[in-house]
């Protein structure tokens, strides 16, 4: 029968086989990790039962020199990222070594971003490791990598990490307006196309206004909230009281949280007198009798009509008109 001792903790014997006849048995001792690197030395007892046989064995435990850093996740930047923001890169990385262990960590995105850290970490020790301000200038999709470089590494399938991100613009929307210009006379009614342009991921309706407000010009928005990438009709009606001039105007489009514009432009040109029946004959006869005058599209506020003889005497004076037009029967 073998036997072995001291018994020292942190350690686990094992003979097989025992007892052992003529044959060789083996000896397998067990360590974990609770017990100190040192020399320990042990007595091995054979006993037949009437006789006892000894010899010394040692056993050298050495420490522990694993040598290994492992990148275990990229916090930042990550998936979708908005144009024009600026984003602090941001790594997990762990000491899987047993002793302390200096590196050198780079992270880069892209080809234009490529920043080091010279580290130290002590043995089993994580960190957020945050790298110098990335500005997220360009459009695309980029690789992100961090990587350790630690001399003697014992796994170097755990020295990097990789990802993909993409960059693109900011949800936001523009204006167009077809045509920009349009020319027409009071009474009429001009029509534009003032459609959402979208950019990014925007998928918010829009509320359409227009300004200024000018009194006989009346806006139509048909409808008055789009969704993106769609169109609405402005109809600007134009009464007669409207003044011929050149109208400068702003179409607002609203998503509740941000404004945009487009401006559109609106001429006026004045209609022409019209004179009915031209000649007239005011001689009773119900045929032609009266002379009407329209200037329906001229844009006047308060008219005057003065009707004045060869010899540029003035004969008769109107200044009320009925539906923008005056009548004389030649009296």
């Amino acid at each position: 029968m073998l036997d072995i001792t001291p018994s020292i903790s942190g350690t686990n014997f094992r003979f097989l086989p025992n007892p052992v006849t003529d044959t060789t048995s083996v000896l397998t001792i067990q360590t974990d990790s609770t017990l100190t690197p040192n020399q320990y030395k042990f007595l091995v007892s054979g006993s037949d039962g009437d006789s006892t046989r000894q010899a010394n064995i040692l056993l050298n435990v050495v420490p522990d020199t694993t040598i290994d850093v492992a990148v275990l996740e990229i916090l930042a930047p990550r998936n979708h990222i908005i144009q024009g923001i600026e984003i602090t890169p941001q790594t997990i990385i762990r000491n899987m070594g047993t002793n302390e262990s200096s590196f050198l960590a780079t992270f880069t995105i892209g080809s234009t971003y490529s920043e080091t850290l010279n580290l130290t970490f002590a043995s089993k020790q994580s960190k957020t490791i945050s790298f110098p301000v990335w500005y997220a200038a360009d459009v695309g999709h980029f690789q992100v990598q961090c990587v350790t470089a630690c001399l003697n590494g014992e796994d170097p399938t755990n020295d990097s990490l990789t990802d993909t991100i993409l960059v693109d613009v900011a949800p936001d929307f523009s204006l167009s307006a077809e045509p920009v210009i349009r020319t027409h006379k009071s009474g009429e009614t001009a029509l534009y196309t003032i459609k959402i342009i979208p950019t990014g991921e925007f998928s918010s309706p829009v509320s359409l206004s227009l300004s200024p407000i000018i009194p006989g010009i009346v806006p139509d928005f048909s409808p008055n909230q789009i969704e993106p990438k769609t169109a609405a009709v402005l109809s600007i009606g134009i009464s007669n009281s409207v003044s011929p001039a050149q109208y400068d105007f702003l179409v607002t489009g609203s998503d509740g949280i941000e404004n945009r514009v487009v401006s559109i432009q609106l001429k006026i040109e004045a209609g022409q007198l019209i004179i009915q029946p031209n000649p007239f004959t005011p001689n009773n006869d119900s045929y032609n009798d009266q002379v009407h005058f329209n200037f329906l599209g001229m844009g006047f506020q308060q008219p005057e009509l003065k009707i004045f003889n060869m010899n540029g005497k003035n004969i008769r004076s109107f200044d009320q008109p009925v539906n923008y037009e005056f009548k004389w029967d030649g009296r």
